[in-house]
């Protein structure tokens, strides 16, 4: 009796994927692009359009992801099937998280990538940091020195106490290792983190920011362990 029921599984399942790799309903027939990577779409369509009428179980989705994602400007690849016989294709570029100041104006990703900005309006919306000290670079090549380095950890610091709060600042002045800088808007506040414990400096900010006036702060010094020191613009 088991036996008999472990060959009729058997066949149950081999008819199943004959009929999911043979039938006529599953050949591809739609092609859906998604996600924010306009730049290509005709090369994407191109590769897809090569795949049109195949089965939808056959194509190598995996290995299509594989190559997409070879492309440096790319940061996430999805492939969905829709059955019967449609594609899902979710494409996302990657997008800075800072801007960089150097020969021009670019943006700066979480990956300490330097890439082009896709759109002028996109200039504003980010920090500027200043003080990278870059002679030369390559576009969407990560780099690793004690600067980028330390513009990561002040940009998960920030992410972890509180995303919105890149858009109160203006400048990340990172020349002085030892004492990156940040400038807030609108009036230009001077913030002076010092080294280390980002996390919780970042917290001390906030709760400051929430007591004072920025109208009248000049600076605020967070330079020291548990206190923070707000000078304001009337003592000079």
């Amino acid at each position: 009796m088991k036996a008999n029921f472990l060959v009729w599984t058997s066949l149950l399942f081999i008819g199943g994927y004959l009929f999911l790799t043979n039938s006529p309903l599953f050949e591809l027939k739609s092609i859906v692009l998604k996600g924010d990577f306009y730049k290509d779409t005709n090369d994407l369509n191109k590769l897809f359009t090569f795949f049109m009428g195949e089965n939808i179980f056959k194509i190598p989705l995996k290995d299509i992801e594989k190559m997409i994602r070879g492309d440096p400007k790319i940061k996430e690849v999805k492939i969905e099937k829709r059955l019967p016989s449609e594609l899902m294709v979710y494409v996302f570029r990657k997008k800075p998280v800072f801007l960089v100041n150097l020969d021009n104006i670019y943006g700066f990703t979480e990956k300490r990538e330097i890439i082009p900005l896709f759109a002028k309006d996109e200039s504003y919306r980010y920090p500027i940091i200043t003080g990278l000290g870059l002679s030369s670079f390559n576009f969407y090549r990560q780099i690793n020195t004690q600067k980028t380095n330390l513009s990561t950890d002040i940009y998960h610091a920030i992410k972890e106490v509180d995303s919105t709060f890149f858009s109160m600042i203006s400048e990340i002045n990172l020349r002085d290792l030892d004492n990156p800088v940040l400038y807030l808007f609108p009036y230009g506040v001077k913030v002076m983190l010092g080294t280390g414990d980002y996390p919780i400096k970042i917290k001390r900010l906030k709760s400051i920011l929430a007591l004072e006036n920025l109208k009248d702060v000049k600076t605020i010094d967070l330079r020291f362990k548990d206190q923070a020191l707000v000078k304001k613009v009337k003592e000079g």
